[in-house]
C-alpha cells in the first residue's frame, strides 16, 4: 500500500504535521510538504477555445505521487476556518486535470483519502465546514473519505495536550498497519 501525506502547513513541524505523522507513525509513507513547492493558483481556462496551457511549477510532480498513491493523507491547519492556501491552491487545480489529464476521474476514483485538522478556535465545531468540503470533494470524485481527525492546538507543541486527538491517531493508525499487514 502506496501511503502519502500530504502537508499543507505553513509552519514546518507544526501541530498540523505533528498530529498526522501520529496518525502514519511506523507505517511507509512518503510526505510532501506543499510549502516546499511552487504550484501557481489556478488560471481557469475551462472555456476558452486554447484550454488550459502547460505550467512551469512543481504541480504536476505532486500531482504524481498523489495519483501514484493507494491512501492519501491530507492535513492542514484551520486559517480563517478554511483550508490552508497550500492545500487549496493544489486541490483547485484538479480542475486543470480534468481537462488535461487521461481519465484523470477514473484514476482516482475509490482513492482511500483522509483528513487531518488542527485549529485553535473551537476546530471540532468551526472545522466542520472543511469536512463537508472534502466530503462533496469525495462524493464527486468518487474518492473514498475513510474519515476525519480534528485535533486542537494554537502555538507550536499545542497538539501534545490534546490526548482525545493523541488518542484516535493512535487507534487510527493501529487500524491502517492492520490493513497494511494485510495486503502484505
Amino acid at each position: 500500500m502506496k501511503v502519502l501525506h500530504l502537508d499543507g502547513s505553513a509552519r514546518e513541524d507544526g501541530n498540523t504535521a505533528t498530529l498526522a505523522r501520529q496518525l502514519l507513525s511506523e507505517l511507509d509513507y512518503t510526505e510532501i510538504a506543499l510549502r516546499d513547492h511552487r504550484i501557481e493558483l489556478i488560471d481557469d481556462k475551462r472555456h476558452d477555445a486554447e484550454g488550459f496551457q502547460p505550467r512551469q511549477d512543481d504541480y504536476e510532480q505532486v500531482l504524481s505521487s498523489f495519483l501514484e498513491a493507494d491512501y492519501v493523507v491530507f492535513s492542514s491547519p484551520v486559517y480563517w476556518y478554511g483550508l490552508s492556501a497550500h492545500l487549496k491552491v493544489f486541490i483547485d487545480r484538479w480542475s486543470e486535470s480534468l481537462r488535461i489529464v487521461a481519465d484523470f476521474k477514473a484514476k482516482v476514483q475509490h482513492k482511500k483519502i483522509f483528513l487531518v485538522l488542527v485549529g485553535g478556535d473551537e476546530p471540532q465545531r468551526k472545522a466542520q465546514p472543511i469536512v463537508q468540503q472534502f466530503e462533496y470533494i469525495a462524493e464527486f470524485l468518487e474518492l473514498d473519505l475513510q474519515g476525519h481527525l480534528i485535533g486542537v492546538g494554537n502555538k507550536p507543541g499545542d497538539i501534545w495536550h490534546d490526548a482525545i486527538a493523541l488518542e484516535q491517531a493512535q487507534h487510527i493508525n493501529n487500524q491502517l498497519k492492520q490493513v497494511e499487514e494485510h495486503i502484505q
